[in-house]
């Protein structure tokens, strides 16, 4: 946000934290702790719907080699248009996601290059970075995700998200219950390799992942370490 590193507690604006001035620098450091993969979310854009951090995914494609999923702000096919141009690997779409007739445009032009942001508050799903309630609960969602063909999701429990709490091991277990196809992700609350262990045990084969981010940026975890336990429980 505003080309900083930042993490909100709990999604809201006026609760930031700054952790650097360089995104790039963090993606760097992550690959020299073995990350393939980095999950950037333009706040700026999810809030005002348009994405306004494209060059410091730029930055981030020029100093690493890692594979990049980028969401915020993310609302026509032009604006995919342009981050796939970046070379961004998976784009995430939230807000447009409830309109039908362009996921399913989406999708059958870029399959599975897209994610869903499944964010979800005191059970209903939320839109325009989490600032607003779409009236849909999750399993309407996610059934309409499955009949518009999509993918993958990541789910958040926005309770959960930048709190260091732990993640919402039973949320995760009915979204997987409910996923039907598509693949889940988990984002928020995953604090410590006990929770990552947690996460692994559920051995769903929806499962496909978790994000990691205010824990990476406090020292509470780090990515050498997540790999390391998650390559024990293999």
């Amino acid at each position: 946000m505003g080309g900083r590193v930042v993490r909100l507690i709990r999604g809201e604006y006026d609760r930031e934290i700054v952790y650097g001035q360089d995104p790039a620098e963090f993606a760097r450091r992550y690959e020299e702790e073995g990350a393939e993969w980095v999950h950037v979310v333009d706040l700026d854009g999810a809030l005002h719907g348009q994405a306004r951090n494209l060059d410091l995914v730029k930055q981030i494609r020029e100093a690493t080699r890692l594979k990049i999923e980028f969401g915020g702000g993310l609302r026509s096919m032009e604006d995919l248009e342009r981050v796939f141009s970046l070379g961004v690997e998976r784009a995430v779409v939230g807000t447009k996601a409830l309109d039908r007739t362009f996921m399913e445009a989406v999708l059958m032009k870029y399959g599975e290059r897209m994610a869903v942001g499944v964010d979800i508050k005191n059970g209903w799903v939320q839109t325009s970075g989490w600032t607003r309630e779409s009236g849909q609960t999750l399993g309407v969602f996610l059934d309409f995700l499955n009949g518009a063909g999509a993918r993958q999701v990541i789910w958040t429990n926005i309770a959960r998200d930048g709190m260091l709490q732990g993640p919402d091991l039973e949320g995760l277990n009915q979204v997987l219950e409910s996923a039907g196809k598509i693949q889940v992700i988990l984002s928020g609350g995953v604090t410590s390799p006990e929770n990552i262990r947690e996460i692994a045990a559920l051995r769903h084969p929806n499962l496909w992942g978790f994000i990691v981010g205010r824990a990476l940026y406090e020292g509470q975890l780090t990515v050498r370490e997540a790999l390391s336990v998650l390559r024990s429980v293999e």
